[in-house]
């Protein structure tokens, strides 16, 4: 059993959202370069349309009272302890480090040395407690080391999730710590495409960011706990997005112009397997199940490990399916690029956007 006893304060229980949860999403974020929409690698621009879609739907109609995510790009430095990140309070300005391709892992730390300040002046935060970007990425043009996406944590949101977390016996920590590409790539397709133009913060409501735990085979179960412990932040107005990849095999990714696409035949097969696990099997309890025996199936297995070759993009989908129990899935997305799968998900969502 799932205890949610938690400060109604804080998370503003809302007979709104207790009649009407908030949904869960799963987004694929193809590399930084999903944040713009057209682009040569590591976007798609059918999925930045649909992103850019549920961003409107979310802040228009949907008015979340904060956001809860979860990223690929954050492993915890422990296999048994929930990471949960804060900003750090006691600063106005953004640490900085020596080259512009800095990088953030784990706990640590890093930022880029280009400024922050909204007027582009200093690296100034908005307010003590803005969320600064991991750029977690190498490599890549200089202007993308100077993109910023406005957003602000919440230490008593984060001591209050700290609690459910501990009240249904999962390890946690709170560290001090911005938000990766992961997070603030789609958000800015998402939400800094949407804003008013004279609305400085690209996301009003507080913002908090959650690790997984270190990605391997047997941790399925606790991520799925992991989600369904997050289940009850969404009748407190809390929305939970998942962010990662339906396929992410960056290992095969140059082989298709030696081979052809033919070569990358798991791509679509993997997007299809996800799909029907989540659709076929309508109760949470179900699904888990159904992911677990993808790893007793030895094709299945096989389909799984040439589609992630590691698990931490795979991971959001199980947390996603946690959060989600028994709602229903519907696919918002589809799509097969040589060794990457683009599918987007969206549970128990009576909100329709057909209109925005």
């Amino acid at each position: 059993m799932v205890s949610s006893n938690i400060n109604p304060i804080v998370y503003g229980d809302d007979e709104h959202f207790i009649n009407n949860p908030t949904p869960v999403y799963f987004l694929s974020h193809g590399g930084p370069t999903f944040m713009y929409e057209k682009t040569e690698f590591g976007g798609d621009v059918g999925a930045w349309r649909e992103t850019k879609k549920i961003g409107k739907n979310i802040i228009n109609k949907i008015k979340p009272k904060f956001i809860v995510s979860i990223s690929a790009h954050w492993e915890s430095n422990s296999n048994k302890t929930f990471e949960i990140g804060i900003p750090d309070i006691n600063s106005e300005f953004f640490s900085s480090s020596r080259d512009s391709n800095s990088f953030g892992s784990g706990s640590r730390l890093f930022s880029s040395k280009s400024k922050s300040n909204f007027n582009g002046d200093d690296n100034r935060k908005l307010s003590n407690d803005e969320l600064p970007l991991i750029y977690d990425f190498y490599g890549f043009p200089n202007h993308m080391y100077l993109e910023k996406f406005h957003s602000k944590g919440s230490i008593e949101l984060a001591e209050q999730i700290k609690s459910l977390f501990q009240e249904n016996n999962l390890n946690v920590s709170l560290v001090k710590r911005g938000i990766d590409h992961g997070v603030w790539v789609p958000f800015k397709v998402a939400f800094s495409e949407n804003k008013p133009k004279d609305q400085v913060w690209d996301l009003e409501m507080p913002l908090i960011q959650i690790s997984l735990l270190s990605c391997t085979p047997n941790s399925f179960k606790d991520h799925y706990k992991m989600g369904k412990v997050l289940s009850k932040l969404r009748k407190k107005g809390g929305l939970i997005i998942c962010s990662g990849m339906s396929v992410h095999n960056l290992r095969e990714m140059g082989m298709a112009q030696y081979y052809g696409r033919e070569y990358m035949k798991y791509t679509p097969a993997f997007n299809s397997l996800l799909t029907k696990l989540l659709t076929e099997n309508k109760e949470g309890r179900e699904r888990l199940n159904a992911f677990e025996n993808i790893l007793h199936d030895q094709k299945s297995r096989n389909l799984l490990f040439s589609s992630h070759p590691t698990l931490e993009h795979f991971m959001p989908i199980i947390v996603a399916a946690g959060a989600a129990g028994n709602d229903p899935v519907k696919e918002r997305y589809t799509k097969s690029v040589d060794s990457l799968g683009w599918n987007i998900y969206e549970f128990n969502s009576p909100r329709s956007d057909a209109q925005l």
